[in-house]
């Protein structure tokens, strides 16, 4: 959806327990590239 100005809108319309499954996988993918990346640190 565009707004007046040009900008592209965001909007999430899930529910609290949809974004805390994306905020977990997240979490824990950024973990995981952490751990494998601090091997050439």
């Amino acid at each position: 959806m565009k707004t007046p100005d040009g900008a592209i809108s965001v909007t999430f319309t899930g529910t609290a327990r949809e974004y805390f499954g994306i905020w977990i996988v997240n979490l824990a993918l950024s973990i995981a590239t952490l751990c494998i990346c601090s091997a050439w640190a």
